[in-house]
């Protein structure tokens, strides 16, 4: 997908670097996203410690980040004092959170849906996904939350039957 005034942008995978130098999932790489006109991105999130989620994939810090461990043995202010890794190498960009996230989308007010693509790891409990509804009331009309774990997708629907889910099958391929 290219980010021009040319072409339509409909959905962007994790904020993808196509057009900007922002790491995938960043809080800059979303805005960045959102201004160039995007009507549906997909981020990924994982459970923290004291009920915030990160804006990475892995589970494991060290594989997207400069720190080690475990995402979810970390609070949200732990996980904010750490750079993300693009390329190879660490940036500047501080991790950012799904609390960050909801704000931001907030004002863009023809922005359709943000993907919350919901990593099942370590942390990832019926209180997390409590929390995660609670979070999300404000916007829960321009959110979708997909994940592979279909156990977490039952769970969110017992708990909030109107949500938008998406279940995503790669686990059972």
């Amino acid at each position: 997908v290219l980010l021009t005034d040319e072409i339509p942008v409909l959905l962007i995978h994790h904020p993808a670097n196509r057009d900007h130098d922002h790491p995938s999932g960043s809080l800059a790489g979303l805005r960045y996203c959102l201004e160039a006109g995007a009507q549906v991105v997909e981020v990924d999130i994982n459970p923290l410690r004291d009920g915030d989620f990160a804006l990475l994939h892995d589970s494991e810090l060290e594989h997207t980040t400069d720190g080690v461990g475990s995402v979810s043995s970390f609070t949200a202010d732990q996980v904010r004092s750490l750079r993300y890794k693009h390329r190879g190498a660490f940036t500047s960009e501080h991790v950012g959170l799904l609390s960050e996230a909801l704000v931001l989308i907030q004002g863009y007010d023809d922005f359709q849906e943000l993907q919350l693509d919901l990593k099942a790891g370590p942390g990832l409990t019926n209180a997390s996904l409590a929390g995660l509804l609670r979070m999300l009331e404000p916007v829960k009309d321009r959110v979708r939350v997909t994940s592979g774990a279909d156990w977490t997708l039952r769970c969110l629907r017992a708990l909030d039957a109107d949500l938008p889910i998406g279940f995503d099958p790669l686990f059972y391929l």
